[in-house]
C-alpha cells in the first residue's frame, strides 16, 4: 500500500518528530519534512510533511527507519489506488497523509 501518517492516543499532538529520516533514506527523494518546536513539551514535530506519490516506489524505508516510540509515525497502509487526472493530485501534503483515500467506484 500507500504511505500513510498515524497517530497515537498516548502522543500529543502530531507523532511525526520531524527526524529526516524517512526523506534521507527515500530513494526516489519523494518525501519533504520541515520541523517545528512542539508547543507542550521538548523537542520537535513536523510543520511540512509533503509525499509525492507520482516519485513514490512503495519500498517501506521509511516505515522501517522510523524512530518514533510506541508505534511509527509513518506506516504502509492497505490503500494502492493511485490512479489520478492530474500530477498535482499525487502530491500529499500533512492534511491528506492523515485521512483515507476516497473510495472509487468503477462502472462495468
Amino acid at each position: 500500500g500507500i504511505p500513510k501518517l498515524q497517530d497515537h492516543p498516548d502522543v500529543e499532538g502530531i507523532l511525526c518528530i520531524a527526524c529526516n529520516q524517512c526523506s534521507i533514506i527515500c530513494p526516489d527523494d519523494c518525501i519533504t519534512v520541515l520541523g517545528e518546536p512542539r508547543t507542550t513539551g521538548k523537542g520537535k514535530q513536523a510543520k511540512v510533511f509533503i509525499l509525492d506519490y507520482e516519485r513514490c516506489c512503495l519500498c517501506g524505508l521509511c516505515e522501517e527507519v522510523c524512530p518514533t516510540k510506541p508505534v511509527p509515525a509513518i506506516f504502509m497502509s492497505h490503500e494502492y489506488e493511485l490512479a489520478r487526472y492530474k500530477r498535482v493530485d499525487l502530491m500529499n501534503d500533512m492534511r491528506e497523509l492523515y485521512e483515507p483515500q476516497p473510495t472509487k467506484e468503477y462502472l462495468k
